[in-house]
């Protein structure tokens, strides 16, 4: 496959590394800094270096990548469906604002390219087995996930519980209610990025409830606990420690109420998280036609970002994509 990519930073690279592991031909590189390519060094290979993506894309492509910085999303995800690219793989998030994700949205729908948005959770076990084990019947449905997380912010490390949550779920996010920390840490990516760190907590229609303590003074890890009416699994996503207890079979039939009986547990070594091997795994499905996160996912991660601070600056619970400004452009990276 022709390999076409957008940004050279810490993700771009990754996914030059991911797509080589996969056999693929890195046909051209796009980056506005030159500095960019040096940082990649031998990486590259004979790869065109390019200035401007429409260059490079220019080249021929079967995938393209776009991962910039997310102001630049949307053009360039443009510029790739424009280019003829018969698959296209956007990072997250998607873009700044609900309105420009829609427009891509839009053009996708018009368009023979297949897209998808870089949210690889159900290809990393930390994320995959947990979400299989409180889904199982046997735990008798599930009933909520809380995230506490050290503070790498809502848009850039939120946005993936959200998507994991809208897959472990099966429904989207319906309403949301925020309290977002007063002041910002600084974007190791620049100064003209701003990311926000908080709390949040959601719900789907069918009353699914979604938790994030990610708040600006917590320094350390990332913790996941899912809740099924039987049973409750803990993972810890950078060590792979997963942890599940659940009632035994007996006692499946006895009330909520009886949360204290004797349970069947179990600890399990998962591998860590590893988003070189995850962005291989997304560029395959997205070849294959396996199931992947689409644009309209993206979309609507975005409007519950969006939604977020609405809350926030409001002061009450809002429904998602419906009580904010859709034009309103966001500083994430």
């Amino acid at each position: 496959m022709r390999t076409v990519v957008a940004g050279l930073g810490a993700m771009g690279r990754r996914h030059v590394q991911a797509a080589r592991s996969l056999g693929w031909e890195i046909v051209a590189c796009s980056d506005p800094r030159p500095e960019s390519f040096e940082s990649a060094g031998d990486l590259l290979g004979d790869a065109e270096k390019c200035a401007t993506y429409k260059d490079a894309l220019s080249r021929g492509a079967d995938v393209a990548i776009v991962a910039s910085t997310a102001p630049s999303h949307i053009d360039l995800a443009l510029e790739a469906l424009q280019s003829g690219a018969p698959f296209v793989l956007v990072e997250k998030p998607l873009g700044v604002s609900v309105a420009e994700c829609q427009s891509l949205q839009t053009a996708t729908e018009a368009g023979r390219s297949r897209v998808a948005v870089n949210h690889p959770m159900r290809f990393m076990p930390v994320y995959a087995e947990p979400i299989k084990w409180v889904t199982d019947p046997r735990q008798g449905g599930f009933c909520s996930m809380t995230v506490i997380c050290g503070s790498g912010g809502l848009a850039m490390i939120g946005s993936h519980f959200i998507e994991a949550f809208r897959v472990t779920s099966g429904s989207r996010l319906a309403k949301i209610q925020a309290w977002l920390d007063g002041e910002g840490l600084p974007n190791p990516r620049g100064q003209e990025f701003e990311d926000v760190t908080g709390q949040i907590r959601g719900t789907t229609e069918m009353g699914h409830r979604l938790n994030i303590d990610m708040g600006r003074d917590q320094g350390h890890g990332i913790k996941i606990i899912y809740a099924a009416r039987n049973g409750v699994a803990v993972v810890d996503l950078l060590s792979g420690v997963f942890e599940t207890a659940g009632r035994q079979e007996a006692d499946l039939d006895l009330p909520t109420t009886r949360y204290g009986t004797v349970a069947d547990r179990n600890l399990t070594q998962l591998p860590p998280s590893d988003p070189i091997a995850a962005s291989a795994a997304m560029l395959q499905a997205l070849v294959s036609g396996q199931p992947v996160p689409t644009v309209q996912d993206g979309v609507d991660i975005v409007a519950c970002l969006a939604a977020m601070y609405h809350s926030h600056e409001s002061g009450q619970s809002v429904d998602v994509g419906t009580e904010h400004d859709p034009a309103r452009r966001f500083a994430w990276a």
